[in-house]
């Protein structure tokens, strides 16, 4: 049926071309190619169905206790019946997990885990490929041998777990554990970290196939019935958690019925997914998602890279520092559509909040072009016709291009390591807002303080956590400046949250015991000031909670007055938002590049029960103490510069420039006084 529908509705497709003049040699070879990627399409999830030897959500045996385990528990021999059974992933505290780990949190930092698995030959298994979705670290045994470990190092006789978070499932391709496979029964068996007892989360979550697969969360088919359970189940979700489902005042019941329509026909899962992800970016959530790769029933990609400059998108030659044509640098048009058009159809994967952000993220989704063809009506080929212009516009030439196997990641500007550069210039580079990067974010600080003017690069930054916004922000007021109120927040209503569900920022309730009487003066301060521009619907959100910041007690935090810019992009999200709403407030900074993303939530995880897609979205309303949403609007800069093209194909650094220029014109007009 899959089959039929696809190939018969773009036959149609081909016949009415015919009718319009198009050349028929060229749309019988299109037939052609859609109907092998549909076949393709069909017995391709078969094959992948028969390749897996642990699929997502099975049953496994597991231990969580605080008592040592027999010191065999990973071998095949080992008796496992005693320990309890649960489906995977296992876990707390995301929300995404099958099974639930009770008062893992504050008692335990580690679980294991035990799958048997039945093999009637060995003949053809090659290789295996082990797919993780995991928070903080493992190591994966197979019939009592290890066969790989990730985020654990052994130092002095311990073991020492690095951080790492559970966004999607990794591929790891293990060339030699197949040759520990035996006829019969074999067991994997696996202990997952987490890197403290009190860390808020932990993930376990295995998929074991003798075979490359695309999505291994996804099963091979789903029902009618099954999909229509799924989009009701996410309906409830959306209405019991989403806090921003009313934001932009859309009809998503609407929505949600349109969908229910659709997948009355048939439907591979992953275009479900697809559908879904369309639906719920329409609520205007940033963080909101669904997590799959969109472009991965056989399509192929976009052969080049693109880039967002001052001179427009480019196209950039995979493989090499230069554009695909020398003299037309400029990308105007794919399969003889305007650019604008493309990017329209991308938009419908991202979330409908702030344009910067939009067409960031639309810019990211026009590498999966053929699943772009597909919403587009045209018909998937192996070739791509790209069209590209000069500077001045005057000039164009239309190149006809293989698309790839490949996802190539966009084309992006080399940004260097914190160093002290030429005119006393300090450069601090911040790439993520990692706790485990501030001591290395604050040692480059200090090195820096006898600087005559500081550069702080959050470009790309797309957030994590405040740990470094805390640490830096104090050395940038005086010793005897208050403490400010840098967000404001409520989160959703519901018997899933408790009244703790924000501490993790931090952010606290007015009547939070261990405020200081400064950070008290703060709120309070702050309270008659703030008008929010989103009423919060009545009854559903929690009591306002705040976030201080200020000098950290006992760090000897000295008070860098030179001036400052801080440099972002569309690209800077979260709680990188936040640090740029922050330093916007201070003294002597300036805000350069591009306005950021827009985006401040408490994200929440959880997967549908029948199609095992992965769903987040935010649970909290979050403002800066201005009033303004974060959402839908980012952080608007001082001095807006673009990246120049050739930023792109070598060294420079046209908005970096533009800093380092501003900063020796501050310190000369300073110096003139």
């Amino acid at each position: 049926m899959l089959f039929e529908s696809a190939a018969g509705d773009n036959v149609r497709r081909a016949m009415l071309l015919l009718r319009s003049g198009w050349p028929w040699h060229f749309l019988l070879s299109g037939v052609v190619a859609f109907c092998s990627m549909s076949c393709k399409l069909v017995f391709g999830l078969q094959e992948e169905s028969s390749a897996v030897l642990i699929s997502a959500g099975s049953q496994w045996r597991y231990l969580a206790t605080k008592h040592k385990p027999a010191e065999n528990w990973y071998r095949l021999e080992f008796d496992d019946t005693s320990w309890p059974q649960g489906a995977s992933g296992f876990g707390y505290g995301d929300d995404d997990d099958r099974t639930q780990i009770e008062g893992m949190r504050g008692h335990l930092d580690s679980m294991r885990i035990r799958h048997d698995f039945t093999l009637d030959t060995l003949r053809g298994v090659k290789k295996l490929y082990l797919y993780m979705r995991y928070d903080d670290a493992f190591i994966a045994y197979l019939n009592g041998t290890e066969i790989l470990r990730s985020g654990v190092i052994e130092r002095d006789g311990r073991q020492i777990v690095e951080s790492h978070e559970a966004r999607y499932f990794e591929e790891f391709s293990l060339s030699k554990a197949h040759k520990l496979l035996k006829k019969g029964v074999n067991t994997l068996a696996i202990v997952g970290f987490n890197r403290s007892r009190d860390s808020s989360d932990f993930s376990l979550h295995p998929v074991l196939t003798r075979k490359a697969v695309n999505n291994p969360q996804l099963p091979a088919s789903l029902t009618v019935n099954e999909r229509l359970q799924d989009v009701d189940y996410l309906l409830w979700r959306l209405e019991d958690q989403s806090s921003y489902l009313q934001l932009q005042r859309s009809d998503y019941r609407h929505d949600f019925s349109q969908i229910r329509r659709a997948i009355e026909q048939p439907l591979s899962p992953l275009n479900f997914a697809a559908l879904l992800h369309k639906g719920i970016m329409k609520i205007g959530d940033a963080h909101a998602g669904v997590d799959v790769d969109f472009n991965a029933e056989g399509n192929r990609y976009l052969p080049i890279l693109v880039a967002d400059s001052s001179a427009g998108l480019l196209a950039i030659k995979t493989g090499s520092s230069s554009f695909l044509e020398r003299d037309y640098p400029v990308l105007v048009a794919i399969d003889g559509r305007p650019i604008d058009y493309w990017l329209e159809l991308a938009s419908q994967y991202s979330p409908q909040a702030s344009p910067q952000l939009v067409r960031y993220k639309a810019i990211r989704h026009l590498k999966s072009i053929d699943r772009l063809r597909q919403d587009a009506g045209d018909i998937p080929t192996t070739l791509i016709d790209i069209t590209v212009q000069s500077f001045d516009g005057k000039r164009q030439l239309r190149r006809r291009l293989r698309t790839s196997y490949w996802r190539l990641s966009n084309a992006s500007v080399a940004m260097g390591d914190s160093r002290l550069m030429d005119n006393n210039i300090g450069y601090l580079r911040i790439a993520k807002m990692k706790e485990d990067a501030v001591d290395e974010v604050v040692g480059y600080l200090m090195r820096l303080s006898e600087s005559d003017g500081l550069i702080i690069d959050v470009r790309g930054n797309r957030g994590g956590r405040y740990h470094i916004l805390r640490a830096l922000y104090g050395f940038f007021v005086a010793e005897d400046a208050p403490d400010y109120v840098s967000n404001i927040a409520a989160y959703k209503l519901s018997s899933r949250f408790d009244e703790e569900h924000l501490h993790y920022r931090p952010t606290y309730r007015l009547q939070y015991d261990d405020w200081s009487a400064a950070q008290r003066r703060a709120i309070v301060d702050v309270i008659p000031r703030f008008k929010p521009e989103w009423r919060l619907p009545a009854g559903e959100f929690s009591d306002w909670h705040y976030m201080v910041l200020g000098k950290l007690p006992g760090a000897n935090q000295f008070h860098y007055q030179k001036p400052v810019v801080v440099l972002c992009d569309a690209a800077s999200f979260s709680a990188t938002d936040g640090f740029l709403s922050a330093f916007a407030e201070l003294p002597n900074v300036v805000l350069m590049g591009q306005a950021s993303g827009g985006g401040s939530g408490a994200t929440q995880s959880f997967s549908l029960p029948h199609s095992g897609v992965d769903i987040a979205l935010s649970s909290m309303a979050s403002f800066r103490p201005n009033g303004l949403l974060f959402d839908g609007r980012g952080i608007d800069v001082d001095i807006t510069v673009l990246p120049a093209a050739s930023d792109f194909i070598s060294d420079s650094d046209a908005v970096l420039e533009r800093g380092q220029q501003w900063i020796i014109q501050r310190r000369t007009t300073l110096s003139s006084r």
